[in-house]
């Protein structure tokens, strides 16, 4: 009997577009016209979006690229729920057939 596994991805927004001032990132959201300026965790997690990806793969690459920092978890989560939130990432849910053996 198969099983499914529910995993919730993470992708840029289609409709944003990206403007770079100098060390700065700004995305404009689709028909809105909103403008947001990407923090340097956002930044991250919009340069890691290339390809659609989940929340435990995105605050893994961050452990590792900043080992010392005890709340990264939490950091990555609610910037992406904030961008999520502002359009500016999409969240999508899959579906993985599982078969038991």
């Amino acid at each position: 009997m198969a099983s499914e596994t529910r995993m919730q991805t993470y992708r840029r927004n289609p409709d944003v577009t990206t403007t770079d001032v100098d060390a700065d990132l700004f995305v404009v959201v689709g028909e809105s016209q909103s403008i947001f300026h990407l923090n340097p965790t956002a930044r991250g997690i919009w340069n890691l979006l290339e390809a659609s990806t989940d929340l435990a793969e995105i605050q893994a690459l961050f452990a590792q690229a900043f080992p010392g920092v005890d709340d990264i978890n939490q950091a990555v989560e609610t910037a992406l729920t904030d961008m999520v939130a502002s359009g500016i990432v999409l969240q999508s849910q899959n579906v993985i057939q599982n078969s038991d053996q």
